[in-house]
């Protein structure tokens, strides 16, 4: 068994199986976010859930690296551009035209609870500047009527989340996944 972020991860090396289990005390709601994707959104690039159940879930083992770890300048190559492919898949069957307003609106729920946060930390160069840069969001939100093309995004999409096997690439830890920006997930992987 291993542990991850927000699981306990238990190998059958037997059965070529692998079972996350959700960690006590932890909030199930990233648990919930990649378990409910992986049911609903069964890509070729999205290794399948084999059994699940209230806070678990089963897969296969897959053999590979992560692309953080890839040193081959080509196989590397290669494998962000089969990403990119996946990426474009999923831009393209999710697509949604969402009022900027709306977009904007939930990022700034999201940076309101941020600042929440430091605020009880006592980070106050980093709730100051935040703060700052909600209210900038705040006025701009006031005057913009545009419309933003969204698409369901992986929201995490470094290195660390690309499992490069022999046979494929794979799009893991869809913890964070959500409605965002089309463009997010291609720049974060490219620009890290």
């Amino acid at each position: 068994f291993t542990y991850c972020n927000r699981s306990i991860r238990l190998f059958d090396y037997e059965s070529n199986t692998t079972v996350s289990i959700q960690k006590d005390g932890f909030t199930d709601k990233f648990f919930q976010n990649q378990l409910q994707f992986r049911l609903k959104h069964p890509y070729d690039f999205v290794p399948g859930v084999l059994a699940s159940g209230k806070d678990w879930f089963e897969e296969k083992i897959y053999k590979g690296s992560v692309l953080a770890r890839i040193t081959d300048e080509q196989q590397y190559e290669n494998a962000q551009m089969q990403t990119l492919s996946y990426v474009e898949q999923l831009q393209k069957e999710t697509l949604e035209q969402t009022p900027a307003q709306t977009y904007i609106a939930e990022l700034c729920d999201r940076l309101g609870k941020m600042l929440q946060d430091t605020a009880r930390q006592k980070a106050t160069a980093c709730h100051e500047l935040a703060a700052k840069y909600l209210q900038r969001i705040k006025r701009y939100l006031e005057t913009t009527p545009q419309i933003l093309p969204t698409v369901i995004s992986h929201k995490d999409l470094q290195g660390g989340n690309i499992l490069v096997t022999a046979q494929q690439v794979w799009i893991i830890d869809w913890e964070t996944q959500g409605r965002g920006s089309r463009w997010f997930d291609a720049i974060t992987m490219l620009y890290g």
